[in-house]
């Protein structure tokens, strides 16, 4: 009973200092690791089981490369300016392409997650989400960012140092749908 019970307080501290954090828009590594508090249905406990979770919390990753999900070329495309060389996240499955004055853009994708774990995100979020329809099965904004649910394959695209203006809004969703056939 303690552990889950840590892992609740756990959380709800995280949540916490998201909501009540000096900046109205999460950092880019929040952006990128809000997945991580996605269950797996894998990590879900059965109905045999007594109950106690075991394992991780986080989103199971895929063998989608997020450094070769997009090429660089397309990325630069859509937001119009230059890209540095990809760049893996450090122990997380994603990808930054950075642009040291006009911001970086990151990339994650491929993470297996059912509709009701992609959901829970929300929760994480808060209400400043925007749904967006017409991009895979499910899809919103939350700030400069974009997730996108295809089947059971997660993206997520981060625009660094953007606010979310009608201009980063075509460029989110535009990636997104440009994503949505590579998740499957």
């Amino acid at each position: 009973m303690q552990k889950p019970m840590r892992l609740l307080a756990g959380v709800a501290a995280g949540v916490t200092l998201l909501a009540c954090g000096q900046r109205s828009e999460p950092t880019p590594e929040q952006a990128a690791d809000v997945a991580n508090f996605v269950r797996t249905a894998s990590d879900a406990p059965s109905a045999a089981s007594s109950g106690a979770q075991s394992g991780s919390a986080q989103a199971r990753p895929s063998k989608i490369d997020p450094c070769t999900f997009f090429t660089k070329a397309e990325l630069e495309s859509a937001v119009g300016y230059p890209l540095g060389p990809a760049k893996a996240g450090r122990g997380e499955p994603t990808c930054r392409f950075p642009n040291p004055t006009r911001g970086t853009v990151t990339v994650r994708a491929g993470d297996v997650v059912t509709p009701a774990q992609f959901d829970s995100l929300k929760l994480y979020t808060g209400p400043d989400i925007e749904p967006v329809s017409g991009i895979g099965d499910k899809a919103f904004l939350w700030g400069a960012r974009i997730y996108v649910l295809s089947g059971n394959r997660q993206l997520m695209v981060n625009l660094d140092k953007h606010d979310l203006t009608p201009d980063v809004r075509k460029i989110l969703t535009s990636l997104g749908k440009l994503g949505v056939p590579r998740l499957n």
